[in-house]
This record gives C-alpha cells, sequence and structure tokens, in this order.
C-alpha cells in the first residue's frame, strides 16, 4: 500500500489533468460558440444574404407573354429546380417577370440567398440534418412556390425581352464585388414591342445595331453567363429556329455576356 503522501499526490495530479481537460474543453466550447455567432452576424437572419453584399447572383427572367403546356411546363419546372440546387451557400437568386419598364425598373417576385443545404456542413460545427431543414422550409419550398406561380398559363400582349435585362442588369450587375454572374432566361425570345417587334421579322443582327432602338435597349451584363430555355410558341410563324438564335448569340455577346447553355422547350 502506497504511504498516505503518495496517494495525495496521485490525487493531485489527476485533478490537475482533469481541470486542464475541463478548461480544454471550455475553450473549444468557446471558440465554437463565437466562431458561429460572428459568423452568423455577417449575414442577414432574413434573407441569408452577406451583409456587405454578395459575390454571386442568378437572375431568372420570366416571359409569359404566351401560355406554357402542360409538357412544357413540366420540363421548364424541372430545369430551374436544378439552377436551384446549382445555386452556391449565400448566392442570391432574384425571379423577375419580362415587363413594361417604361415608367419604372422591374421589381422582383423573389430575392432571396440560398443558406446552403447541408452538404458541406462539418457536424463539428453545425448540423447538416438542421441546415437541410432549414434550406427546404425556409428557401427551397418558397422558391418552388413562386416557379409554380410563373408557370401557371397567361398571355401578355407585349414582350420587351430587351427592356427587361436591361433592367436587371443594370439593378444587379453593376457590382465590381459580384465575381459570379447568372442570367436565366425563360422566354421564345421574340421582341415584341410597339418600337421594335422580332413578328415582323428577326433583322441581322448587325442592321439591328446602327438603329436607334438598339441604343435604347443598350444593356451591361459584365461578364454574366447566360442560359436560355427556349420557348417554342412560334406556331408556324418561321420566327423560332438557328437565325434567330444567332441574332441573340450576338446580342448577348455585344451587352458583355455569353450564352453558355441553350436549351429548347418544344411542346
Amino acid at each position: 500500500m502506497k504511504p498516505k503522501h503518495l496517494r495525495i499526490k496521485h490525487k493531485d495530479r489527476w485533478g490537475v489533468v482533469l481541470l486542464i481537460i475541463s478548461l480544454i474543453i471550455i475553450s473549444i466550447g468557446a471558440t465554437f460558440y463565437f466562431y458561429l455567432r460572428s459568423d452568423s452576424s455577417k449575414f442577414d437572419k432574413n434573407t441569408y444574404c452577406p451583409r456587405d453584399g454578395e459575390s454571386a447572383i442568378t437572375v431568372v427572367l420570366f416571359d409569359r407573354s404566351d401560355a406554357l403546356n402542360v409538357v412544357q411546363q413540366e420540363a421548364l419546372r424541372r430545369h430551374l429546380d436544378r439552377v436551384k440546387g446549382d445555386l452556391d451557400q449565400h448566392e442570391k437568386l432574384a425571379i423577375y417577370l419580362i415587363d413594361d419598364t417604361k415608367n419604372q425598373l422591374l421589381r422582383p417576385f423573389f430575392e432571396m440567398c440560398s443558406p446552403g443545404k447541408g452538404d458541406d456542413v462539418s457536424p463539428l460545427i453545425k448540423s447538416p440534418a438542421l441546415a437541410k431543414k432549414i434550406w427546404n422550409e425556409r428557401f427551397s419550398n418558397k422558391v418552388d412556390a413562386v416557379i409554380v406561380e410563373m408557370i401557371k398559363p397567361n398571355t401578355a400582349p407585349h414582350s420587351p425581352i430587351m427592356e427587361s435585362i436591361q433592367a436587371v442588369a443594370i439593378r444587379h450587375f453593376g457590382d465590381k464585388r459580384i465575381s459570379q454572374k447568372r442570367l436565366v432566361i425563360a422566354s421564345d425570345m421574340i421582341q415584341n414591342t410597339r418600337e421594335h417587334s422580332q413578328f415582323r421579322g428577326v433583322m441581322p443582327f448587325n442592321d439591328f445595331k446602327q438603329t436607334a432602338y438598339f441604343r435604347h435597349v443598350l444593356a451591361h451584363l459584365n461578364g454574366a453567363e447566360v442560359k436560355l430555355f427556349y420557348i417554342n410558341f412560334d406556331g408556324g410563324r418561321g420566327i423560332s429556329g438557328p437565325k434567330h438564335l444567332e441574332f441573340w448569340q450576338h446580342y448577348f455577346l455585344e451587352m458583355g455576356g455569353k450564352l453558355v447553355r441553350f436549351v429548347p422547350l418544344e411542346g
């Protein structure tokens, strides 16, 4: 049996070890607490957008000048669902309808940043399951509801596509802090206003550049990548097709963007 004074020293050593372990645990807990607190303060609790401005944005422009049939509705819904799923954490998503801009700039039907799906969340910092729940309930479901509303059958007398592109470019693509810009357009891309209507024919883009109307609708996309969901509403009028697409390819390049994806939606 060890002498009493040795047993006391042994207990003292274990006490010191336990105290050190406790201090380490408290220190780690405090570090995570202040990390999470400082991290959350960087983002708006309602929109999940960075308080000092987002670095990535996806803008969706939806054309309701003609009614989509059932096949087109489902195809577009699936495509837009993938757009939503591809958003980076804290990337802004803004959804607009193509509309007249003569009296005011377009206002978004939806504007919010993705809180992240929890796929890359460390269990030591946050709960992946909780992150997924937040993404579904506070973001994904809201986007889905807006998309359902957007694809409902509807018609409009005019389709000011260029004016709408100009409006969202002014609002979103001029900020130099935004390094990643995406523009998603769901439309038949038939520009139709009183001043210029492609129903009267699609002129070569070089000819269009010489018009006063071109200067009126000039936009600055500032490197935005463009994805086009090309809905066939042509009705046999001979507008949709390679010549029409070529016009828009030149248009986006001239405006400082780039058409990176083209998806025809037949129906």
